[in-house]
């Protein structure tokens, strides 16, 4: 980053806010890293200290064009991604070297971040980096998990629909074997059936998985290893 030299004596030395907006853009590129370019190529003159450097650009870049204003309430919104850039990671046991792939994750409200590094960005590993951001936030206090296995009674619907009613503006996560197609007739009552899922399709973020089930694939494992310590007869 180029430094500007000062036209007052004992002034600190200008920032050059329009290329540190372009410098911004490229990958990788952070505040910090400016910052301490700024400092390297200034040297012998005074400088601004990070915050102030940090302040400076930001009004800088209030300026340049009018976005629509966001307001996040706490704890409502969570933002996932994974960084643009790998991080190097060896392995203790045999000392190969991998690249680790980092998730992070954001409450919009006060910026609290979580962030893990996966093997590689699949699906799997995006789940886990999602269920991980969860318990460390705290923020899903209500899990329905294999929905739809059993038939529910008249009862049983009516509290289903309170559960869902109480949890309309909370956290939740349902997982389900069974297509969202069939969730009204396995309800099995138009009424309850139109009220429950009207508060949850169609509020709802969805993650469709397709593959083998986990525990199919270790029973098959397991079947296979007891089969090849079987011997036939002789």
């Amino acid at each position: 980053m180029r430094a500007v030299q000062p036209a007052v004596r004992g002034q600190r030395a200008p920032i050059d806010l329009a290329s540190m907006h372009r410098e911004l853009r490229r990958k990788g590129m952070t505040l910090l890293l400016l910052w301490q370019e700024y400092v390297q190529a200034s040297a012998g003159l005074p400088t601004y200290q990070y915050t102030q450097f940090c302040q400076n650009y930001h009004a800088y870049a209030g300026t340049l064009r009018r976005s629509m204003r966001q307001v996040h309430r706490a704890g409502e919104k969570l933002f996932i991604d994974y960084a643009g850039q790998t991080v190097p990671l060896v392995d203790p046991d045999t000392g190969e070297l991998r690249r680790a792939h980092i998730f992070i994750a954001v409450l919009g409200a006060s910026n609290y971040t979580y962030a893990c590094a996966t093997p590689r960005e699949t699906q799997v590993d995006w789940l886990r980096g999602l269920s991980q951001a969860f318990a460390f936030f705290g923020g899903v206090r209500e899990i329905l998990d294999d929905w739809a296995m059993t038939p529910l009674d008249q009862t049983a619907r009516h509290d289903l629909l309170e559960v869902i009613d109480d949890r309309t503006r909370k956290s939740t996560v349902i997982t389900s074997q069974l297509p969202i197609d069939h969730w009204h007739a396995w309800l099995n009552d138009p009424i309850v059936a139109d009220a429950i899922l009207d508060r949850l399709v169609h509020r709802s973020h969805r993650i469709s998985l397709k593959g083998e089930l986990l525990i199919c694939a270790h029973q098959a494992i397991t079947l296979a290893a007891l089969r090849s310590q079987v011997r036939p007869d002789r």
